[in-house]
């Protein structure tokens, strides 16, 4: 159990996000995304918050979208650490860009990359026991060292609370679909060469990915999440792009592929209430979409059982947006719990 008397470190925390920022243009936003949260009660007082901090942007009751470190304090030290207590505080490994005035944590948002990023954890998620901390380090070192044929020679590491985080700063680059492929490409390759028997990188590869801020607390343990190593130097290195073959036939999906989705069994099943189901509901919208089918039809289910009624009308809110089962993967995580007990995992679908 979490004793609320734990006060983050700001001077290590400091360096951190002066790390983190570097290079950045000075448009640039840092997502600070609230994950893992206890209960409702968290989304009112975001939106508390949000009264009292108008000049800092928030979207979805859980996403805050800062520009500088006084605004990360800000967001931390309210209500004596509230946010730290309640739900696991994520922040944004690549910045966010404002795009007609509008923000978010999607590829819509995002315009730059400059992190690689490997998430160390045992292959069954459980906590580390007896021996397995230096068995998790010894398999974190030799993944750096077999980094350095790639020129990756100067990186952070993080204690995660469960796992640890290596993440390189890298020449900046801008995104585009060749660069995701080749991003995936390459975390793929890294993911196959130093797989092992208890420990492997996590599988999800996603440019757009937030992770946990050090000096916050991991809220399945209660331990702290703090920074080990801060690779200084920006490493000599930028991912290429994955050159892309045109397909000469599109195929669409059926309408089964939509109520046999992953997505679709959750939302179906009683899920905990809270706005992350949002993310759920936009998968299900961009799958219609992309079956051309109406979306009318399966409103109806979908809103079977909630007091509230959804809309899945795919024109609204997923524009230009591309439909990944990474999106129902992260859900799954921050709600690992639920899962387990209603029998749900991620590794049994294919969408």
């Amino acid at each position: 159990m979490i004793k609320e008397t734990y006060k983050p470190n700001y001077y290590e925390l400091n360096l951190f996000w002066d790390w983190l920022v570097k290079g950045y243009p000075k448009d640039a936003y840092t997502e600070i995304r609230l994950m893992s949260i206890k209960d409702d009660d968290v989304y009112d007082e975001v939106k508390r918050f949000s009264i009292n901090n108008p000049n800092i942007i928030m979207k979805k009751n859980s996403q805050f979208f800062i520009k500088n470190f006084t605004e990360l304090q800000t967001i931390l030290k309210y209500n004596n650490y509230y946010f730290i207590y309640n739900s696991k505080v994520c922040y944004s490994l690549n910045p966010r860009f404002l795009v007609d005035d509008n923000i978010g944590g999607s590829y819509e948002f995002l315009k730059i990359q400059n992190k690689i990023y490997l998430d160390i954890e045992k292959k069954d998620h459980s906590p580390l026991y007896n021996n397995q901390d230096l068995l998790i380090k010894k398999y974190a070192d030799n993944i750096i060292q077999y980094l350095f044929r790639y020129n990756l020679e100067y990186p952070t590491i993080i204690k995660s609370g469960n796992g640890i985080h290596i993440i390189y700063r890298t020449e900046i680059k801008k995104i585009d679909e060749g660069r995701r492929e080749g991003y995936k490409k390459l975390i793929n390759e890294i993911i196959e060469k130093t797989n092992s028997e208890l420990f492997h990188v996590d599988s999800v590869v996603d440019l757009t990915r937030t992770t946990a801020l050090p000096e916050t607390l991991n809220p399945k343990n209660g331990y702290k999440v703090r920074w080990i190593e801060l690779g200084e130097l920006t490493n000599d290195f930028y991912v290429k792009k994955t050159q892309l073959r045109k397909k000469k036939t599109q195929t669409i999906l059926t309408k089964n592929n939509v109520r046999g989705s992953l997505a679709w069994k959750i939302l179906t099943n009683n899920p905990p209430i809270g706005n992350l189901n949002n993310t759920l509901l936009f998968y299900i919208k961009m799958l219609i979409r992309d079956n051309e089918e109406n979306y009318r039809e399966y409103e109806p289910e979908i809103n079977r059982g909630y007091s509230s009624k959804w809309s899945l009308n795919p024109n609204t809110g997923v524009k230009g947006k591309i439909c990944e089962f990474g999106i129902v993967v992260n859900w799954c995580k921050t709600n690992e719990e639920w899962c387990k007990e209603n029998n749900i995992s991620f590794k049994d679908y294919k969408y």
